[in-house]
């Protein structure tokens, strides 16, 4: 199973104060479901209400049909016991952030509002010689750069190693005006390695025997994800994080993985303007590109109205903007 779908790192989140986690599993003739989800107070209204939404990163229902055949029918049986579940405890509404590489968001147009967000990159790792022959010319390039700079790779999730790396992930974030969501407290990054060394590693670039670049990397059954990343501006001049990538492609090459999942950039598919980051990514993978899909849902209607516009009276400066945000009253 991939690590998105485990209960252990839905419980990071719950613990950020995201939300509860929740389980919803199906059993029919036709297979199996196993959903995972956060389940979310709705502090709008006196009345108890709920909304639910994924863990960061992708995640959606799984499903375990007995034969493809099947897969349909397991869906219809799903979501119509789903829904049913969702009137009884007084959702409002759902949003699922689907995994590009499982493509858990087919068949699922019937039941929500299916929608393309952008592309990702994974880095296909057969073996070594493929993994360079994917990537962009430019890309080799920053590698022979970094080389050259003596950029040296290691693992280390010690205390020390943890606490440098967040460190430099807070100047990042500055660095990059991320949103106020990405500055993780030292608690949540005290509860992800708690995870352990079966389920996350830290590795570090190092220049001089100083960390200039650094990501945290979950791992599932067969893949590995690029979660949380760091680079000081020397790193960046020296090209250390495009050798840390290539080295932790590597590394999980020998570990018995298939995919690096690298992620998709900052922006959505309605920003038209340049995005540095996907095109950081796309460099390791020439190749191909990942869908993104996201899925939502609204149960009631009337409710979800009401909750927008007493969202709206409370919060003025957001009316009439980020329109494509779900729920319109967690803007």
């Amino acid at each position: 199973m991939d690590i998105y779908f485990k209960e252990e790192y839905a419980k990071l989140y719950e613990k950020n104060g995201d939300g509860k986690v929740e389980f919803f599993n199906f059993l029919c003739d036709k297979g199996k479901v196993e959903y995972i989800f956060l389940k979310r107070p709705i502090h709008l209204l006196d009345e108890k209400h709920f909304d639910i939404t994924t863990p960061y990163g992708y995640g959606g229902p799984l499903f375990f049909p007995n034969n493809p055949d099947d897969l349909k029918i397991l869906i219809f049986n799903f979501r119509k016991k789903f829904e049913e579940y969702c009137k009884k405890e007084r959702i409002i509404s759902e949003f699922i952030r689907f995994h590009p590489l499982l493509k858990n968001y087919k068949y699922m147009n019937d039941y929500l509002d299916v929608s393309f967000l952008q592309n990702t990159i994974s880095i296909n790792l057969c073996n070594d010689e493929q993994i360079l022959a994917d990537m962009t010319g430019k890309a080799r390039n920053k590698i022979r750069k970094a080389i050259r700079n003596n950029i040296t790779v290691r693992r280390d999730n010690s205390s020390e190693s943890i606490k440098r790396f967040m460190n430099i992930y807070y100047e990042t974030m500055t660095k990059n005006n991320a949103d106020s969501y990405y500055y993780f407290d030292e608690k949540y990054f005290e509860n992800l390695f708690k995870l352990g060394s079966e389920q996350i590693e830290l590795f570090n670039a190092y220049h001089n025997e100083e960390v200039v670049a650094a990501t945290t990397i979950l791992k599932g059954k067969r893949i590995i994800h690029y979660h949380l990343s760091a680079n000081t501006k020397e790193g960046y001049q020296l090209s250390a994080n495009n050798l840390l990538l290539v080295e932790v492609a590597k590394w999980g090459a020998k570990n018995g993985y298939n995919n690096f999942h690298l992620g998709g950039g900052h922006r959505g598919k309605s920003n038209e303007k340049p995005d540095t980051l996907f095109k950081f990514k796309s460099s390791f993978n020439k190749n191909e590109v990942l869908e993104f899909y996201t899925g939502k849902k609204i149960y009631d209607p009337e409710i979800y109205n009401r909750l927008t516009k007493l969202h709206e009276n409370e919060n003025p400066e957001v009316k009439n903007k980020n329109l494509e945000f779900f729920p319109l009253y967690r803007r």
